[in-house]
């Protein structure tokens, strides 16, 4: 699963932090939220690394125009990023950066309820299906 079903703008938290550095916090190739924060040394910008690892392989110079091959982990702004919260939108929790890297990979998505009915989920009784029917119901606005 790619980490941006999780980490982008879509999913994030609007709070103080995010409101006050979004544009620290934003890489200007692919214009997302950073993941894995790398900097380049000369001009101080920072990029996801595997955007700048592919924008490297085409070009000598960094994005910015500046004349770098050398990039290193940006260790301010990943500080910045522990500190932003997302919400799954598959199961509706809230982690911050650095959980939710680990979380895409664990997330236990809410079942629908159709999907929560199996095959073996409802006896053929009649009472079953009335059960089952009067719950329906009760979610009916007359």
């Amino acid at each position: 699963m790619d980490i941006r079903e999780y980490i982008n703008e879509e999913n994030v938290i609007k709070d103080e932090i995010y409101n006050n550095f979004e544009s620290s916090l934003t890489c200007s190739i692919c214009t997302e939220i950073i993941i894995e924060p790398t900097m380049c040394m000369n001009c101080q910008n920072v990029y996801c690394k595997k955007c700048i690892d592919d924008w490297s392989k085409k070009s000598a110079k960094c994005p910015n125009r500046c004349q770098n091959t050398s990039y290193n982990k940006s260790v301010s702004i990943s500080e910045m990023l522990s500190k932003l919260k997302f919400i799954c939108k598959k199961c509706d929790n809230i982690l911050n950066y650095d959980d939710m890297k680990k979380h895409k990979n664990n997330c236990k998505k809410k079942k629908t309820p159709e999907e929560n009915l199996t095959k073996n989920s409802i006896k053929d009784s009649p009472d079953e299906i009335q059960k089952i029917n009067s719950k329906f119901n009760s979610f009916i606005i007359l």
